[in-house]
């Protein structure tokens, strides 16, 4: 229960780092959403983390929002391809560099 709490206390720290913080300082926005993408990534993802970083891409704003809306954009997608077996991570992977190279049968060969 205590690492519960204090991984929600982190995700609500984050988010609001990211959307509220007194500072405009993008670098502190940029690290409060790559520690939300560690927050969200298996195996051990935070509650609320995926929420956080899916209300920044809808609320952000500010000289810096389309910056930071990217750097959620990809903290997503990072937490999406990890399911924490490194085997499964690595044979994920490869499947979508054969994707990015437009080897489907290659893709659907290394996920079989």
């Amino acid at each position: 229960a205590a690492i519960a709490w204090r991984q929600q206390k982190q995700v609500r720290d984050a988010l609001d780092s990211a959307l509220f913080g007194l500072s405009a300082n993008l670098k502190v926005k940029l690290e409060a959403v790559q520690a939300l993408g560690r927050l969200a990534t298996p195996p051990f993802a935070a509650l609320g983390s995926e929420e956080a970083l899916h209300r920044i891409l809808r609320e952000v704003s500010g000289d810096d929002a389309k910056i930071v809306r990217e750097a959620a954009e990809e903290a997503l997608w990072r937490s999406w391809t990890k399911c924490g077996d490194e085997d499964i991570d690595e044979q994920f992977n490869a499947a979508g560099a054969l994707l990015e190279r437009e080897d489907v049968r290659g893709a659907v060969d290394a996920l079989s």
